[in-house]
């Protein structure tokens, strides 16, 4: 029952692990070959997760595989109606799968902020040489005034 349960939960390429917790062996496994090893010879590092009581996820290599994998084990509270198992379940999850969403997220904001502010400079740049293109018109004909040219004009634009 156990076996065909864990398989109804095979998406994205996580690897679930059904592990007996005093021994730290793996009882249930999606993969065959990883069933009935210790839990230290799959993932190196994870008899120190193994000794906390709250879930906990940590980015481990999978010694089978030689891949990366984000791994989150939790040991099985009390189930009513059953007898206390000590047992722990460990999901491990590639990190090309796990982290996609946050190297999509982060490709967006650099995106996004890197637009925006180009956006925001051009128009920075537009209102400023609108705002002074007046002025140094104005500057411009007073240093020609200054220079003796007196049939010099400035070109009146707006009311104010």
């Amino acid at each position: 029952v156990l076996e065909k349960l864990i398989k109804n939960f095979d998406t994205q390429g996580d690897e679930y692990y059904l592990i007996e917790s005093t021994t730290g062996k793996i009882f249930l496994a999606q993969e065959k070959k990883k069933e009935n090893q210790l839990t230290q010879v799959v993932f190196p590092g994870l008899a120190k997760l193994q000794a906390q009581a709250k879930p906990i996820s940590v980015v481990l290599t999978d010694a089978t595989d030689q891949h990366q994998d984000l791994v989150t084990h939790t040991k099985f509270g009390k189930l009513e109606g059953l007898p206390d198992l000590p047992w722990a379940a460990a999901v491990a999850t590639p990190t090309e799968i796990a982290f996609a969403p946050q190297k999509q997220l982060l490709l967006i904001l650099t995106l996004g902020t890197g637009l925006t502010a180009l956006l925001v400079g051009t128009l920075a740049a537009y209102l400023a040489e609108r705002a002074t293109r007046p002025i140094i018109a104005v500057t411009e004909a007073v240093e020609r005034l200054g220079q003796g040219e007196l049939t010099t004009r400035v070109e009146l634009s707006g009311s104010d």
